[in-house]
Parts: C-alpha cells; sequence; structure tokens
C-alpha cells in the first residue's frame, strides 16, 4: 500500500515537472515572436515614427533571438527559477534597442532606462503574489549583481576621464538588477574583452586614434549574447 501511494506521489511530481517544462517550450515561442515587437515599440516610443528595418537591426535581432532561444532551454534544462528567466529575457529584449540606439546616436535614452527600471519591481512584486519564496532566494543575487555594476563602472567612470558616459554607468546598474550576480560579471568580461579586442584591431588599421570615443553599450550587448550562449 505504501509503495503504491509512494508511486502515485512520484507520478504526480513528474506529471508536474514535465507540464511546467512544457509551458516554458511554448514561452520560447511566443518569446521568439514578443522580441522584436518589444524593440519596435520602444524605438517608436523615442522616435515617433517608423522608418524601416535597417542592416544592423536585422544582425542585432537576429543574435538577441539566437541567444534567447538557447538561454531559454538552458534555464529549462538547469531547471533556473522562472522569475529569473523571465528577467533575462527583458534585459536582452531592452538591450537589443539600447544596442542599436547608440550605435547610432551615442545615446542612451534616460527615459527608457527609467521604464526599465519603473518594470523590475513590477515584474518581481507581480512573481512575488504566488511564489515569494523564489523572491526571496534570487534577493541576495539581485543586490550582488547591483553591487558588481556600482563598484566596477562607478570605478570605471571616475577613471575615464570623460570617456565612459553616464549612460552607460545607469545602463549597467539596471543590468546589474536583471542579470544579478549570476550573470552580470561574465556579460561585463565578455563585453570588455570584445570592446578590447575590437579597439587594438581599429587603431593597428589606423581607422580610430586613442582619443575617440566608442560607444560602449553594443560591447555590453554582445557580452550579454555571448553569456547566454555560454
Amino acid at each position: 500500500m505504501r509503495s503504491t501511494c509512494m508511486d502515485g506521489w512520484r507520478r504526480s511530481e513528474i506529471f508536474k515537472i514535465t507540464e511546467v517544462q512544457d509551458e516554458r517550450v511554448f514561452n520560447i515561442g511566443s518569446g521568439m515572436i514578443i522580441l522584436p515587437g518589444i524593440y519596435m515599440c520602444l524605438t517608436l516610443l523615442q522616435t515617433e515614427k517608423f522608418t524601416g528595418i535597417s542592416k544592423i537591426e536585422v544582425i542585432v535581432l537576429a543574435a538577441a533571438e539566437f541567444a534567447f532561444f538557447r538561454m531559454w532551454r538552458n534555464d529549462i534544462r538547469e531547471e533556473v527559477p522562472y522569475l529569473l528567466s523571465i528577467m533575462r529575457y527583458v534585459m536582452l529584449a531592452f538591450m537589443t534597442y539600447f544596442c542599436v540606439e547608440d550605435y547610432r546616436e551615442q545615446l542612451v535614452p534616460n527615459r527608457v532606462l527609467l521604464f526599465l527600471l519603473v518594470l523590475f519591481p513590477i515584474i518581481v512584486g507581480g512573481y512575488g503574489v504566488h511564489d515569494m519564496d523564489t523572491v526571496l532566494k534570487l534577493l541576495p543575487s539581485i543586490i550582488l549583481g547591483f553591487l558588481f555594476s556600482l563598484i566596477s563602472f562607478g570605478t570605471g567612470y571616475l577613471l575615464s576621464h570623460g570617456s565612459m558616459g553616464a549612460g552607460d554607468v545607469k545602463l549597467s546598474l539596471i543590468m546589474g538588477i536583471y542579470l544579478t550576480g549570476k550573470d552580470i560579471p561574465g556579460a561585463v568580461f565578455y563585453g570588455c574583452l570584445i570592446a578590447a579586442g575590437y579597439s587594438i584591431i581599429q587603431l593597428i588599421r589606423k581607422k580610430i586614434t586613442r582619443k575617440d570615443r566608442l560607444p560602449f553599450v553594443p560591447f555590453l550587448y554582445m557580452g550579454v549574447v555571448v553569456r547566454y550562449l555560454l
């Protein structure tokens, strides 16, 4: 009798796990559809007009889609908390916009940063209504991510003598809370590595000088993509 009850409990648990996995697999498809839509909405919010998709936008969005698919699949396999997956997804979606905007205009719009910041407690609070345990477990990592960004980018800003923009610092702080201490160090490391490699090559080719200021957000975006892929 006890064995029968245990078998029934195990089958019930397996069914629940499978049901959750099926739901998250479905969310891969919807997430890949929604991601370009988020980019379009943010672009219209800033420019108030749509002039079509450029080649750089296609490349950025394609890389984001691939990174999202890989990240979400890994999260399912590793049973990462759903809240963390949502936070990663939102940050990636917004990074596509910040990447293109900084590449074109060397600008990180404050109102979009503010919107992303306000969105964070809404996401976490809404999730916490039915699963506060997960929120409390993630809280130390969220704080760690924020402190990592504050120390690393705050120090970089003070030592850069103006070569690092304030927008980069503000974006990094928001990245820290969304990516948490789990992902932000890797994203920043890969971003800086790619930026250093690109700068060295361009200096050798004499395309830039040491005084030239490069937009840094595209490299942060690439760092996030690489982190998700790995």
